[in-house]
């Protein structure tokens, strides 16, 4: 996707904005405690959700990816 241009990273982190507001205005969650865990790439997601909302108290990032250069799918793209 980001080869052809298209921000897959965004649309993961508004998914996760949509997903956020759900769980609070449903009262699923209390909006003290919400935190956000992945794993590898799931990881890195995780961590720029958190950055990106500071809803999230807490994170939890098993294995992050931390160099994306190191990744096969991103060898395509130049400055990762």
């Amino acid at each position: 996707d980001l080869s052809k241009g298209i921000d897959s990273i965004q649309r993961c982190l508004d998914q996760i904005q949509i997903a956020l507001d759900f769980v609070i205005q449903s009262r699923f969650a209390d909006p003290e405690k919400i935190g956000i865990a992945g794993l590898s790439r799931g990881g890195l997601i995780a961590a720029f959700a958190a950055a990106d909302e500071p809803r999230f108290r807490y994170i939890l990032a098993f294995a992050p990816v931390t160099k994306l250069s190191l990744i096969k799918e991103f060898h395509p793209i130049q400055d990762v």
